[in-house]
């Protein structure tokens, strides 16, 4: 009764573990998923909300950078990593874009220079 107790215990947790974990690469496609949203939400964003949402994806871009370095997934998880990167990446640049506007031109006004001076 015992050895049985004892089994069905270590099998209900290798299933919970099983059932309620999820592997660090995809809370990382989940984190971009969700920073993917944020971006698309709110358009019109800061250059320091942009530098925030940043700052929080260092940490899963590192890993699913390592992750693709070691070759520690298959070839459709490769592609999917690439493609979630591939999109966050765009968005930023374009919000990125949009948040700096016409600044480093002003700075370059500001400072005098001219095409024509030489």
């Amino acid at each position: 009764m015992k050895k049985i107790l004892v089994s069905l215990f270590c099998v209900a947790t290798i299933l919970t573990f099983a059932a309620c974990g999820s592997s660090p690469v995809d809370s990382a496609l989940e984190k971009i998923d969700a920073s993917i949203s944020k971006i698309e939400s709110n358009k019109n964003m800061t250059k320091a909300e942009l530098k925030v949402i940043a700052q929080e994806m260092e940490e899963p871009l590192d890993l699913l950078n390592r992750t693709l370095e070691e070759e520690e997934v298959s070839t459709l998880d490769r592609l999917k990593i690439i493609g979630k990167v591939t999109e966050w990446v765009a968005l930023m640049a374009n919000a990125g874009i949009e948040a700096v506007g016409d600044e480093p031109g002003k700075e370059l006004k500001e400072t005098g220079f001219t095409e024509n001076e030489e």
